[in-house]
């Protein structure tokens, strides 16, 4: 049996990744409001330091985007 690949989409890379950076910026401001409500597992990633891994990540990205884009 053949596998099927996918078409791309039709879409620019900007118009993919542009409603990425939306959603990274939302998940950030998520994490924040569980982890100042104690919920885990955000709450343990505080105390382990993985937020400030996940920031820097998320700054590299957005300095980082347009090296994606055609």
């Amino acid at each position: 049996m053949r596998r099927r690949v996918p078409r791309p989409s039709g879409k620019s890379a900007s118009e993919v990744l542009a409603p990425a950076v939306a959603v990274r910026v939302a998940e950030r401001k998520r994490g924040k409001r569980l982890t100042t409500a104690g919920i885990e597992p955000w709450a343990g990633f505080i105390r382990r330091g993985l937020h400030l891994e996940i920031a820097r990540e998320q700054e590299w990205f957005a300095a980082n985007l347009s090296t994606f884009l055609p």
